[in-house]
């Protein structure tokens, strides 16, 4: 669980640092009006966001402990 928190960081501050109007920033935001598909993945960024906020851990602060 430890590796896997450690890779979701590294993909969540690599987002963190591309441009404002960049398309994966966007869709860190991005709710969708449809539904999904079967079988596809219920894992979103909010998914990963609220498991952060259970953990105690800040968007800005893991902007910051990020390497850029």
């Amino acid at each position: 669980e430890h590796q896997h928190l450690k890779e979701t960081l590294g993909r969540i501050g690599h987002v963190l640092h591309m441009e404002t109007d960049s398309f994966m920033k966007t869709a860190m935001t991005w709710t969708p009006v449809s539904k999904r598909k079967c079988m596809q993945p219920k894992t979103t960024w909010r998914t990963i966001e609220q498991e952060l906020k259970e953990m105690n851990y800040i968007w800005n602060t893991i902007k910051m402990t990020t390497k850029k």
